[in-house]
């Protein structure tokens, strides 16, 4: 069975150094708990958990809330923490983290006081008329939160926000690349838990490696996983949660392209290109949703490429803290190592490249990278076969739009793409692609922090749906309560509903039911066949 481990650190590994990717400056030593430390954890939470879902709601959402405004009082500190880990620059760790973190506790907070309490259906017509029915929202237990170190903040908190205010406990798994923005955000809700002097034990954070989610998605006190990260981790995971029956959601990765349409000739072109840059080499290029490749009609490869590259030559990577940069370094020097060798098999085969300026990684552990645009690409080259996380942008040249539909269609991943061009052209375009989000003349990136939106994948991107209303409902199961109103004491609600052995009505009878089962208006249930049959199964009348 394939294990769950991390891209650069054997599941083996116990111990290890975090290092400032910009400055090569030692962070700490992290070591990972023993399996017996997280079997403890993980019993704690699954003992805690009955005793939070049995708070009244308004208890949870005041925690929330309070998650809420620490966020905000704490934004400073956490935004420091963030580009010391990642190597964001400080207005993105604002922007794509903590922004995004606020709007997902937000949504939580105003959706989960509908969702996540008990709400009455409609009532029925017919052969259910007098019956009432409740919608019990019902927490699944333990969730566990296995989260990324791209959007160490934001990202986890769309799944640590819903899975917490519905009333369950919470296993969260922070990336070992950024253990100190994982316990930065659980200290959120610890402190929030203190301040309402309630137990902390429903909120667990355990930082380590990929030996370490291995034991909490295969614990059977963990009752569903929210996980986001590379494929390989999460077709492992969705097998073990299969082989388990526990649901899962998972967003893995993309391959995201940007078509410019022909039409686009009489549009800004700059502007255009603009958006494909930012969404590139926005976070370096290390996003799952980012724009990976550049289509381009041939008639316009000319002049598309020219504004590329001169944009992508203005851009200044460099320290995260200083407010002139754009670019910060990569997360770490193994993912330097594989751009790299990504960029150097595409030159190999011929592709030509242009790259920007970065500092020099003078000292050890410090990752910058001069960010990259790269045409004349082979299809074979692996800027084209695989995920290309990090800040390398290929231009490939179409003929026709069929032929860029069937570029993009062809790709294993299916998260978002964006297609730029003559609106209603784009927009009939933008049906034709297998992908679960389509940016009309805009970067489909922008969904990801609007928490009202439900946020997903197809294909290789993975299954599950995170935001939005649909996202929020995977943390609990629905119960349906159903009551007969007045059983005790109207005699005329006492009998069974179906008839078994009527005699010669039961057609008849039958018919009248299917005929008072439907109908928009309640001026539409008195039928005659309906009236009928009340009359011959009256009260005093024994089936």
């Amino acid at each position: 069975m394939q294990t769950l481990e991390s891209p650069n650190i054997s599941t083996t590994t116990t111990q290890w150094h975090k290092y400032n990717p910009a400055t090569g400056d030692w962070l700490g030593q992290y070591e990972n708990p023993t399996p017996e430390t997280i079997e403890a954890q993980l019993v704690l939470a699954s003992q805690a958990q009955p005793a939070w879902a049995a708070l009244p709601f308004e208890t949870r959402l005041d925690v929330l809330k309070k998650v809420e405004q620490l966020l905000v009082d704490r934004a400073d500190p956490l935004a420091l923490v963030i580009s010391k880990e990642v190597g964001k620059p400080l207005a993105e760790a604002y922007q794509s983290d903590l922004l995004s973190a606020r709007m997902a506790l937000n949504h939580a907070i105003k959706q989960g006081k509908k969702l996540f309490q008990p709400r009455s259906l409609n009532w029925h017509r017919g052969l259910l008329f007098g019956r009432t029915f409740i919608q019990r929202p019902v927490a699944k237990g333990v969730i566990a939160v296995i989260s990324p170190w791209n959007y160490p903040i934001g990202t986890p908190m769309s799944g640590l926000a819903g899975a917490f205010l519905a009333g369950n406990a919470i296993i969260f798994k922070p990336s070992e690349k950024t253990p100190a923005c994982g316990t930065a955000v659980a200290q959120l809700f610890i402190d929030a838990l203190t301040y309402y002097n309630l137990p902390t034990g429903c909120f667990q954070v355990i930082n380590g490696t990929g030996a370490v989610g291995k034991q909490v998605v295969e614990s059977p006190l963990v009752q569903a996983v929210f996980f986001t990260g590379s494929e390989s981790v999460g077709r492992w995971i969705q097998a073990e949660c299969t082989r388990q029956n526990k649901p899962y959601t998972l967003e893995l990765g993309g391959s995201d392209p940007l078509i410019i349409l022909p039409s686009a000739v009489s549009m800004d072109l700059e502007a255009i290109v603009s958006f494909a840059v930012w969404g590139r080499f926005s976070n370096a290029g290390q996003t799952c949703a980012a724009v990976k490749r550049l289509l381009v009609p041939k008639a316009l490869a000319s002049v598309v490429q020219a504004l590329v590259v001169a944009k992508v030559a203005q851009l200044r990577v460099g320290n995260p803290l200083e407010a002139t940069t754009h670019m910060g370094p990569l997360i770490d020097a193994h993912q330097l190592v594989t751009l790299e060798a990504q960029l150097a098999d595409a030159q190999a085969l011929g592709a030509s490249v242009m790259r920007g300026v970065a500092p020099e990684n003078a000292v050890a552990h410090q990752a910058f990278f001069a960010p990259a645009v790269v045409w004349h690409v082979p299809p074979q080259a692996k800027v084209l076969t695989e995920e290309v996380f990090g800040a390398i942008l290929p231009i490939v040249v179409y003929e026709t739009v069929a032929e860029a539909v069937a570029h993009c269609n062809a790709l294993p991943f299916g998260l978002t793409t964006n297609v730029f061009g003559q609106a209603e052209e784009a927009r009939a375009l933008g049906s034709q692609l297998q992908y679960a989000h389509i940016g009309v003349n805009d970067v489909a990136t922008c969904h990801y922090p609007l928490a009202r939106l439900p946020w997903h994948g197809w294909k290789a991107s993975g299954p599950g749906v995170r935001n939005g209303e649909v996202g929020l409902m995977q943390f609990v199961d629905v119960q349906i309560v159903g009551e007969t109103v007045g059983f005790e004491w109207l005699p005329w609600v006492r009998k069974a509903p179906w008839l078994f052995g009527a005699g010669t009505n039961e057609v008849a009878d039958t018919k009248a039911l299917l005929e008072g089962m439907g109908g928009d208006s309640v001026m539409k249930l008195p039928t005659r066949g309906l009236l009928q049959y009340l009359w011959r199964n009256r009260a005093s009348q024994k089936l």
